[in-house]
């Protein structure tokens, strides 16, 4: 007979069970299917239990970790390991004994020296090749040797189409084609932060026209309208004179910077073995990675990589962190570009895009579905969609903003508690945050982090993808800065790098990072990685337990099942929260499977912290 209803205290966690699925493998593509008892396609050779936590708060997550658990975004899933082609084991490394290797320090050691100025380079002999100076980088990013070029070209074209003594050059004007050299900067230059720069144009004309040097650079100087301040990019230098040289026929502009030059080093580093033809040779990959980036030139201040830690919500209204994970996605994952019309769909055929097109409703942001989002960002997420689609196509539109919302929903959203919403939490409060990696104005790489009472939680990393490949591995960094943020920011004991893949080559780096820890699938026991491995290696499928069950603890775990499953509220629509003793035999019949497999898959206790909602 059924329980009287009674006021129970409701749980602080809130879930929705979905109960067992099973789906294609994304590691190992099926081909570990035969692997499995029975006749097990590829397409059903992964399979896990999954929840939906409307709120659950970071403790009782760290206890779902403990049991095998990972999220995204708000979907909880248990792998089952047992019954899968390519096992998936929890790894956690105990950041406050971390032991670097040599390896992970020459990464460190990589973006330290690439953040530092650019040195001269030691040119070879045997070759003629030359490299930009910095200051022409400079120069040219801002936009100065073009437009200094083309008030040259309008002086020279006057003079050739005006002058008694070039009408042969009528019509000839656009064969002449000005470019500026930089100069090397004497002592006295760099203390005064100015640069001259020559072109060479006029004695290339009077040779060719049979005129007189200084006759054909005077007249080209006086005729020169020189290009002011606002005319170049970011104002970073200025013009200040312009003369001719009559002897060599040369044009001198010395240009004033009004930000030091990227590339400029103190007098005392400068060789004093260096060239006396204008040209300082240089290395700057970053320099050139930034100007690439942004099209500006990057400034001495602006040489370092700064992480600012903000919520995951508060970095979802940043457009510059969604464009980073939509172009990473596009790039390294093969993800469609929302940002382009060219960008193919590979999961559907042409007529499927078509039928697609003509089905889909155009998005309204204000009747999206933002969960439990706080209220400082429900107030700006519209306007921040706006700017993505801003000058963008309209056949884009929804592309983006389907994108930015699936962006959400993997990545921002989380089901732990906020605060009151009006403000953003600050770190190291518990919750869900977004690690921003920027140089000067550009993001390079965004770390998607958990903050719980013992550790920091590995979720996800997205990143400047030219930046990664050309100058240094951002995957191998970011895990480097997160286990000393851990550590000397944090001070907890705990980095959790998610799951460890025997059976994936591309998983296996993470048992690198020592002392590390993997949890037994089978008793829930962290064993050593050194112990762990070998014993997962000596199986076909890289699972087992690493030691014996306690037999005692599995029969106290019996006799205690059905009172744990007693204790289990569940929301079934009655408009009150009930327990199991309180439903009809009817109802126990349905409920009582779902409750022993959420039981099974985590533990007897931690159920019975959570609200379990059936409607």
């Amino acid at each position: 007979q059924a329980m009287d209803p009674i006021a129970l205290p409701s749980p602080e966690n809130v879930i929705r069970p979905f109960g067992y699925s099973t789906s294609d493998c994304g590691y190992c593509k099926g081909e570990r299917a035969a692997l499995l008892p029975g006749n097990v396609s590829a397409n059903d050779c992964s399979k896990s239990w999954g929840m939906l936590a409307d709120v659950m708060t970071a403790s009782a997550y760290e206890g779902f970790l403990a049991k095998g658990w990972r999220r995204s975004g708000i979907h909880l899933y248990k792998p089952c390991n047992f019954e899968s082609c390519c096992p998936t084991l929890t790894i956690r490394l105990m950041a406050d004994r971390f032991a670097m290797t040599r390896s992970q320090a020459k990464v460190l050691k990589k973006m330290k020296n690439l953040l530092q100025p650019p040195m001269q380079k030691k040119r070879s002999r045997k070759t003629n090749q030359k490299n930009v100076s910095m200051e022409e980088q400079l120069l040219e990013s801002c936009g100065a040797l073009s437009a200094l070029s083309e008030c040259t070209q309008q002086a020279m074209v006057h003079f050739l189409t005006t002058t008694t003594h070039a009408t042969s050059a009528n019509g000839r004007s656009s064969e002449w084609s000005v470019t500026f050299k930089v100069r090397q900067q004497s002592k006295q230059e760099r203390k005064q932060k100015t640069i001259q720069v020559v072109s060479s144009i006029c004695a290339q004309v009077a040779g060719k026209l049979g005129l007189q040097r200084q006759d054909v650079v005077n007249a080209v100087v006086q005729k020169l309208i020189l290009p002011k301040t606002t005319d170049f990019s970011g104002g970073i230098v200025s013009v200040v004179a312009a003369r001719a040289h009559p002897p060599s026929g040369q044009i001198i502009i010395t240009l004033q910077l009004l930000e030091q030059a990227p590339s400029s080093m103190p007098a005392d580093h400068m060789d004093v073995s260096m060239r006396d033809d204008g040209e300082d040779d240089y290395d700057d990959k970053l320099g050139a990675w930034y100007y690439e980036a942004t099209h500006k030139a990057l400034l001495p201040s602006q040489r370092e990589l700064t992480v600012r830690t903000v919520t995951a919500y508060e970095s979802a209204l940043d457009p510059e962190a969604f464009r980073l994970y939509a172009r990473y996605q596009h790039v390294v994952h093969d993800d469609p570009d929302p940002f382009s019309k060219d960008s193919p769909n590979k999961e559907k055929g042409d007529d499927d895009d078509a039928a697609a097109a003509e089905e889909e409703e155009n998005i309204v942001i204000g009747e999206l579905d933002w969960g439990n989002a706080p209220k400082y960002f429900l107030d700006r997420v519209e306007s921040t969609m706006n700017a993505l689609i801003q000058g963008q196509d309209q056949e884009l539109h929804n592309t983006i903003l389907s994108n930015y919302y699936s962006y959400y929903q993997f990545l921002v959203e989380a089901p732990f508690p906020f605060g009151d919403g009006n403000v953003p939490l600050q770190a190291p409060a518990c919750g869900n945050y977004h690690q921003h990696y920027r140089i000067g104005e550009s993001l390079v790489a965004v770390g998607v982090v958990d903050i719980l009472p013992t550790g920091l939680s590995s979720v996800y990393l997205y990143y400047d993808p030219a930046f990664s490949h050309r100058l240094v591995a951002l995957g191998k960094y970011a895990i480097l800065k997160e286990i000393e943020y851990t550590h000397r920011e944090l001070q907890k004991p705990y980095y959790y790098l998610g799951y460890y893949i025997e059976s994936c080559q591309k998983m296996r780096y993470k048992g690198e990072y020592k002392p590390s820890q993997l949890l037994c699938p089978k008793t829930y026991q962290w064993k050593d990685v050194e112990i762990a491995v070998p014993k997962i290696r000596e199986t076909p499928r890289h699972v087992c337990a690493f030691g014996d069950e306690d037999d005692q603890q599995t029969q106290t775990d019996i006799r205690n099942h059905d009172y744990y499953l007693g204790q289990i509220q569940m929301d079934i629509g009655a408009g009150m929260n009930v327990v199991f003793d309180m439903l009809q035999e009817s109802g126990k019949d349905v409920v009582k499977p779902i409750l022993e497999e959420f039981m099974l898959e985590a533990g007897l206790q931690l159920p019975t912290k959570c609200l379990v909602k059936l409607t």
